[in-house]
């Protein structure tokens, strides 16, 4: 599949994620071809990325990184790529309803990415469709791990995943947001509080990630017998901080739930 002419529908965030990681990869600007309704938008990325041909006719490998609303008027122009693998980015559409909506001699994958993918970070999990095959298989993992991480896994945990690296990233800001207000609270500076935060933060990713041991392990070398870290994490198992997560989890795979339903 190195060969491949491969065409991006969509090119908006993830869109753009996509041409980065498959440049990455190691694929020609010709062999990359971009389907977006946007001309501004074409017109960006074409300058941006050295990108030259649109449209979809004739490619081997369709990325669908439109809105889940947007796929009944894609599937028109998803009739010109028989044989072709369809690697659909979609939120919601389940593989059962895309194969149903393609020739029967497409392959499909279905992915959840999180927006990290736009930095290379990004984690990927991939459910594959009946009538992918193995090669299909080695190629989604060789070019998404050049932007993160990939996991494949059976479709019907995709919820779940859903609710924890999909919008895992909110969680995480989240809590970023919420440290720079308790400090700028104790009465340090926006700027001070910003940078105190951030870099502890990025600090202990790194740690987390470059010393490959569990996050419990780690956090008990931070946390001294009656020191200030302790008296702070008492808190937060006074009022519950695993079952607000717990909790919030539920919640969004609930969601991503009814909108599978919707879609």
């Amino acid at each position: 599949m190195r060969n491949a002419k491969i065409s991006i529908v969509g090119a908006g965030v993830m869109g753009e994620a996509m041409i980065k990681t498959l440049l990455k990869s190691g694929y020609k600007e010709e062999q990359i071809c971009i389907v977006e309704k946007r001309p501004e938008r074409v017109a960006q990325l074409k300058d941006r990325y050295g990108i030259t041909h649109e449209g979809i006719d004739n490619c081997e490998i369709c990325v669908l990184t439109v809105k889940p609303q947007d796929f009944s008027s894609t599937q028109i122009a998803l009739e010109n790529v028989e044989n072709a693998l369809v690697v659909s980015l979609m939120a919601g559409i389940r593989l059962e309803k895309i194969e149903s909506s393609l020739s029967e001699t497409n392959r499909v994958v279905r992915i959840m990415t999180n927006t990290p993918i736009t930095m290379g970070e990004g984690m990927s999990v991939a459910s594959i469709g009946s009538r992918a095959t193995n090669e299909d298989s080695a190629w989604i993992g060789e070019v998404f791990r050049n932007s993160g991480e990939v996991l494949f896994i059976d479709e019907n945990l995709m919820d779940s995943v859903t609710s924890i690296s999909g919008s895992g990233p909110a969680y995480f800001f989240a809590f970023v947001e919420a440290l720079t207000n308790a400090a700028s609270s104790l009465g340090l500076s926006p700027q001070d509080s910003e940078l105190l935060v951030r870099q502890t933060f990025v600090g202990s990713a790194k740690m987390l990630n470059e010393r490959n041991e569990s996050s419990t392990i780690l956090k008990r070398e931070v946390t001294s017998p009656g020191g200030t870290t302790e008296a702070a994490l008492k808190v937060f198992e006074e009022m519950k901080f695993q079952e607000i997560i717990d909790s919030a989890v539920s919640a969004a795979r609930a969601q991503a739930a009814q909108l599978s339903d919707k879609y």
